[in-house]
């Protein structure tokens, strides 16, 4: 997978390059996974070809969601 499609680090960087230089990696790696940065990437790599309700009900049927 090549494609990131959320990356914490680059917003925060882009955001305010000041405070992320000083931003310990602890932290950012803590955020990554509280916001499961690298599941939603996959997910969303593995589904970039369908949309709308496609895209849905692939995410109920993986998530299997009643």
């Amino acid at each position: 997978m090549s494609d990131k499609f959320i990356d914490v680090d680059k917003v925060f960087e882009e955001k305010n390059p000041k405070v992320y230089r000083w931003m310990p990696g602890f932290f950012m790696r803590y955020l990554r996974r509280i916001v499961h940065q690298d599941e939603i990437n996959q997910l969303l790599y593995e589904n970039q070809n369908l949309y709308d309700t496609d895209f849905c009900e692939d995410i109920i049927n993986r998530w299997d969601i009643s």
